[in-house]
């Protein structure tokens, strides 16, 4: 929650601090540990309480059917600011990427969801993690910021 609040509170101002939502309750956090401190993380919300990214492209007038039942997001993806400029970050975003797919094969999800920051598409793609555009995606402007819904192949 610490990395959280620093991303999307001190540094972007996106949320209040301790962002805590509805949908943490019903998530998976995945978290990378180094030397017993957590240097990265993610969530994966299920599908039961529905998706944040429906609302997305329904507030942005897309179809949501573009992300069928029984699919999953990935959210609140972050690492350590201390651990940013360093060699591992690659390392550090394939073992969330590894964790997202190990869990949707264990629950039989076919797809995971996100709105993701355009810098953090580019990282995955130099790490040869695909992530697509959906096929009418929202592009969300957030401060200096860009955002575009994606999936991840699971």
């Amino acid at each position: 929650m610490m990395i959280r609040d620093f991303h999307y509170h001190h540094k972007n101002q996106w949320e209040e601090r301790e962002g805590v939502d509805q949908y943490d309750p019903h998530s998976i956090f995945v978290l990378v540990v180094e030397s017993r401190h957590v240097v990265a993380g993610c969530r994966i919300i299920n599908d039961d309480i529905g998706l944040p990214v429906r609302e997305v492209l329904r507030n942005n007038g897309l179809p949501t059917e573009q992300i069928p039942l029984g699919s999953c997001e990935i959210s609140r993806f972050v690492i350590h600011p201390a651990h940013l400029a360093r060699k591992e970050t690659g390392d550090y975003v394939s073992y969330l990427a590894d964790a997202i797919k190990l869990y949707c094969s264990e629950d039989r999800i076919f797809s995971a969801y996100a709105v993701m920051i355009s810098i953090l598409e580019k990282w995955m793609d130099r790490l040869g993690i695909p992530v697509f555009p959906l096929s009418q995606p929202a592009v969300i402007s957030h401060g200096s910021e860009t955002f575009r819904t994606v999936r991840f192949p699971s």
